[in-house]
Protein backbone atom coordinates (compact mmCIF):
# COMPACT_ATOMS: atom_id res chain seq x y z
CA UNK A 1 0.00 0.00 0.00
CA UNK A 2 1.11 3.28 -1.06
CA UNK A 3 1.05 6.12 2.23
CA UNK A 4 0.70 9.84 2.22
CA UNK A 5 0.13 11.75 5.07
CA UNK A 6 0.01 15.69 5.02
CA UNK A 7 0.42 17.87 8.22
CA UNK A 8 -1.94 20.78 9.03
CA UNK A 9 -0.60 24.29 7.55
CA UNK A 10 0.43 26.64 10.28
CA UNK A 11 -2.00 30.48 9.88
CA UNK A 12 0.05 33.36 9.21
CA UNK A 13 0.39 36.11 11.96
CA UNK A 14 -1.66 39.58 11.64
CA UNK A 15 -0.01 42.98 10.48
CA UNK A 16 -0.65 45.89 12.33
CA UNK A 17 0.59 49.27 11.20
CA UNK A 18 3.68 49.34 12.97
CA UNK A 19 4.48 45.75 12.38
CA UNK A 20 4.84 43.31 9.32
CA UNK A 21 3.81 39.81 9.55
CA UNK A 22 4.92 36.58 8.15
CA UNK A 23 3.03 33.74 6.58
CA UNK A 24 2.32 30.03 8.45
CA UNK A 25 4.79 26.98 7.18
CA UNK A 26 3.76 24.31 5.00
CA UNK A 27 2.59 20.92 6.64
CA UNK A 28 4.93 18.30 6.23
CA UNK A 29 4.88 15.94 3.11
CA UNK A 30 5.57 11.92 4.32
CA UNK A 31 5.23 9.75 1.41
CA UNK A 32 5.93 5.41 1.94
CA UNK A 33 5.51 3.77 -1.14
CA UNK A 34 4.78 -0.09 -1.16
CA UNK A 35 4.45 -0.39 2.50
CA UNK A 36 3.09 -4.05 4.12
CA UNK A 37 0.06 -3.32 6.19
CA UNK A 38 -2.12 -5.86 7.86
CA UNK A 39 -5.89 -5.78 7.39
CA UNK A 40 -7.76 -4.33 10.19
CA UNK A 41 -8.88 -1.35 12.14
CA UNK A 42 -6.35 1.51 12.25
CA UNK A 43 -6.36 4.79 14.10
CA UNK A 44 -5.59 7.90 11.79
CA UNK A 45 -5.28 11.25 13.38
CA UNK A 46 -5.99 14.05 10.55
CA UNK A 47 -3.90 17.66 11.51
CA UNK A 48 -6.09 20.70 11.42
CA UNK A 49 -4.70 23.96 10.07
CA UNK A 50 -3.29 26.66 12.02
CA UNK A 51 -6.72 29.17 13.65
CA UNK A 52 -6.79 32.59 12.25
CA UNK A 53 -6.41 35.53 14.31
CA UNK A 54 -6.89 39.12 14.71
CA UNK A 55 -5.40 42.08 14.33
CA UNK A 56 -1.32 42.22 16.12
CA UNK A 57 -1.48 38.60 16.79
CA UNK A 58 1.09 35.57 16.00
CA UNK A 59 -0.14 33.10 13.91
CA UNK A 60 -0.58 29.12 15.04
CA UNK A 61 0.65 26.14 14.32
CA UNK A 62 -0.40 23.33 12.37
CA UNK A 63 -1.41 20.48 13.73
CA UNK A 64 0.54 16.62 13.07
CA UNK A 65 -1.11 14.33 10.94
CA UNK A 66 -0.37 10.26 12.07
CA UNK A 67 -1.34 6.92 10.92
CA UNK A 68 -0.02 3.55 10.36
CA UNK A 69 3.41 4.59 12.81
CA UNK A 70 4.44 7.50 10.44
CA UNK A 71 3.77 11.44 11.37
CA UNK A 72 3.62 14.31 9.11
CA UNK A 73 4.20 17.05 11.40
CA UNK A 74 2.18 20.65 11.08
CA UNK A 75 3.80 23.68 9.60
CA UNK A 76 5.02 26.73 11.96
CA UNK A 77 3.16 29.89 13.07
CA UNK A 78 3.70 32.95 11.27
CA UNK A 79 5.26 35.75 13.06
CA UNK A 80 4.73 39.65 13.55
CA UNK A 81 7.21 39.71 16.33
CA UNK A 82 10.36 38.14 15.10
CA UNK A 83 11.17 34.81 13.59
CA UNK A 84 8.45 32.21 12.27
CA UNK A 85 7.58 29.56 14.06
CA UNK A 86 9.21 25.49 13.72
CA UNK A 87 7.39 23.09 12.01
CA UNK A 88 7.24 21.12 9.08
CA UNK A 89 7.88 24.11 6.78
CA UNK A 90 8.89 27.00 9.37
CA UNK A 91 6.77 29.83 9.46
CA UNK A 92 7.72 33.62 7.94
CA UNK A 93 9.46 36.13 9.63
CA UNK A 94 7.99 39.69 10.30
CA UNK A 95 9.89 41.71 7.83
CA UNK A 96 12.26 43.24 10.47
CA UNK A 97 13.77 39.71 11.50
CA UNK A 98 15.73 38.14 8.98
CA UNK A 99 14.94 34.72 10.55
CA UNK A 100 12.02 32.19 9.16
CA UNK A 101 11.16 29.01 11.60
CA UNK A 102 13.15 26.45 10.73
CA UNK A 103 11.75 22.93 9.30
CA UNK A 104 12.01 20.27 12.06
CA UNK A 105 11.22 17.65 9.26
Amino acid sequence: MDLLLLGGGGSGAAATASKTAGGGGAGEYVSKLAQSISAGSYSIVIGTGGAGVGVGTEGNAGGNTTGFGFTAKGGGKGSQSGAGGTGGSGGGANAFSAVGGSSNA
